[in-house]
């Protein structure tokens, strides 16, 4: 983990009252700028990331 995603980690907890795992895991996402494919959908709020859901 580098500052700018810890920096972007307490960004997303605020504005989008993330768990800290998540956030992390979006923030890296972000930050290396890679889609996101998750079967949870708590990330689709997120509006800066690249977010594809994986039904089960």
């Amino acid at each position: 983990m580098n500052q700018n995603i810890k920096s972007r980690t307490i960004w997303l907890r605020q504005r989008y009252k993330l768990k800290t795992p998540d956030a992390i895991i979006a923030a890296t996402a972000i930050e290396f700028q890679v889609p996101l494919i998750s079967s949870d959908n708590d990330f689709s709020v997120i509006k800066e990331l690249d977010f594809l859901f994986l039904e089960k």
